[in-house]
């Protein structure tokens, strides 16, 4: 075999390891776009999943102090109410009349 054609050979061996390497380069980014894709996926989802819970637990909080305004106020108007009926009676019957133990909320 003449010098050309050893040449030609060598080039020839040296492009299909080239066009190997190439196709295997192309077939690791394939599956690392596909890996990548996957993990924004999860983490989109996480994201979402995160910000609903933040949503859901200020509502919560938000429910949660609406009930202890409506508690409170409810408590504030058994307790006005309470106290003009102790005041009523303690017109009414000419005396003071003094509660033997504190009424307790339920």
């Amino acid at each position: 075999m003449g010098i050309q054609a050893k040449q030609n050979n060598f080039k020839a061996e040296q492009n299909e390891e080239i066009g190997q390497i190439l196709a295997n380069s192309s077939q690791q980014l394939t599956q690392q776009s596909k890996q990548f894709k996957e993990q924004q996926s999860t983490a989109t989802h996480l994201l979402k999943t995160s910000q609903q819970q933040q949503i859901l637990s200020a509502i919560q909080a938000t429910t949660n102090g609406q009930q202890l305004k409506i508690l409170t106020q409810a408590s504030t108007e058994k307790n006005r109410l309470d106290n003009a009926a102790f005041q009523h009676a303690q017109q009414g019957a000419g005396m003071i009349l003094i509660p033997l133990a504190p009424q307790t909320n339920n």
